[in-house]
């Protein structure tokens, strides 16, 4: 469990036990200090990005200040070629294909005594958030637009405020599952005219959208 020096000896007793043989061996054992490597990576919150830019960043460390390090190696998915590394330093950049899914990474250090160890963690790379957003809806009862709704995908949090010409919030929804402004406030129909929308989503990488414009209400 230490590093260091150790002389080897061996002790032999026979099936009786009334004769003991030991041998010293003339040439000692040295333990060599292994490393604890770990690193850390960015962004970190919580370990992915989105397939726009999905681009990560990681940094190598040793836990164990009495190991020196002589080589580095990565390797940034899996399955690992163990003969052939992706990339050495004690800092290295990659960006995956523009795809979404877990990727493991492997880090492994090799002391200057020969001695190597790894870690490995997991990555995630989302898919970008996707938003659609109507200009106009009619809550006559008679056509298939009857609600303005916002349509969006890979998000982690919605709002969504409408405003009237004077700058009055008519309708303001944080549930994106069951949102929809059906041209009322307060239970009464509003007026035919042209209303302003301020939409704030958080993607799955905590990253902050922010959409305004204006919408048409038709009766």
């Amino acid at each position: 469990e230490r590093s260091g020096i150790y002389k080897v000896s061996c002790s032999i007793t026979n099936p009786l036990g009334d004769c003991i043989s030991t041998i010293q061996y003339l040439d000692s054992v040295k333990v060599f200090e292994m490393s604890q490597p770990w690193f850390e990576f960015t962004p970190d919150s919580p370990g992915y990005t989105t397939n726009i830019a999905p681009k990560f960043t990681f940094t190598s460390f040793n836990k164990n200040a009495n190991a020196s390090i002589k080589e580095i190696k990565w390797w940034y998915d899996e399955p690992v070629n163990y003969n052939i590394p992706d990339a050495s330093g004690a800092q290295v950049t990659h960006t995956y294909p523009a795809d979404s899914g877990f990727h493991i990474i492997t880090l492994k250090q090799i002391t200057v005594d020969g001695c190597a160890s790894e870690v490995k963690r997991t990555v995630r790379v989302y898919p970008d958030i996707k938003v659609f957003i109507p200009n106009a809806f009619s809550p006559d009862g008679v056509a298939n637009n009857e609600k303005f709704m916002v349509v969006a995908s890979n998000i982690k949090s919605f709002e969504v405020s409408i405003y009237n010409r004077w700058g009055d919030r008519v309708y303001f929804s944080n549930n994106y599952t069951s949102h929809g402004w059906d041209g009322n406030y307060q239970n009464i129909p509003l007026p035919m005219d042209v209303y302003i929308y301020k939409i704030n989503i958080t993607g799955m990488d905590s990253k902050q959208y922010e959409y305004d414009g204006t919408l048409q209400l038709v009766r």
